[in-house]
């Protein structure tokens, strides 16, 4: 299966020079959308691709002397740094300063529940290898994580609902896979807390204690698939 997104040809790290590299992950809202969610689909490729590339701003008239600062605005670019070199040096604020890029991750099993969201020291992103399970709901559809997690005594799968127009234009080869009968896997990066939903794990919405709504700008710049 070829490459979802237009992934960096070359190490993603040679993008980023002697300068700072600031994180823009935020502990109120995670990433917010850059760009209009709603384009033509002709016009994904190249959105991919500005939406891949770090913001670069000069700090002063001289760069030899003053460098540059590169700001990662969006959990691709935190999810493809992050594989290509996970030592590479980033300044989290939320971490108190300069870290490796790794300690920016962790398994979804170590994810929290919205209201003890707050109380983590630091803003984290989540990943885990997950597949596609039908809904009850057509407009719909499940992203499962494999990791099981366990809630008071019972053992959970987190799942995250998603549009599903927007998952066949974002991961067509994957989408295409699974109404073929192959259950592909993944590799999912979000900053979502949970959401218990009935007898269901979800993902909740940072704004309010509920579920993230599946057609949602919030969902779709907290969600990335590699």
């Amino acid at each position: 299966m070829e490459d979802r997104k237009e992934r960096p040809e070359e190490s993603y790290a040679e993008h980023f020079d002697s300068g700072r590299t600031i994180s823009g992950i935020s502990r109120v809202n995670g990433f917010v959308p850059l760009t209009p969610l709603k384009q033509k689909a002709v016009d994904q490729k190249q959105r991919r691709k500005t939406l891949l590339m770090p913001e670069v701003k000069k700090e002063g008239e001289s760069r030899e002397k003053k460098g540059v600062v590169h700001r990662l605005r969006t959990l691709q670019q935190h999810a493809e740094l992050f594989a290509d070199d996970p030592d590479f040096r980033v300044i989290n604020q939320s971490a108190g300063g300069d870290i490796p890029i790794r300690e920016m991750f962790e398994n979804i099993r170590s994810n929290v529940f919205y209201e003890d969201m707050l109380d983590k020291e630091k803003v984290m992103i989540y990943t885990g290898r997950a597949y596609l399970s039908e809904t009850s709901n057509d407009k719909v559809i499940a992203v499962r994580f494999k990791d099981k997690i366990e809630v008071e005594g019972q053992a959970y799968r987190p799942s995250m609902i998603i549009s599903r127009d927007y998952f066949m234009e974002e991961y067509e080869d994957i989408y295409e896979a699974f109404t073929n009968g192959n259950q592909y896997e993944f590799d999912v990066f979000t900053t979502l807390p949970f959401f218990m939903n009935g007898k269901y794990l979800n993902f909740s919405s940072y704004r309010t204690h509920e579920q993230v709504h599946p057609f949602g700008e919030e969902l779709y710049s907290n969600f990335y698939i590699r």
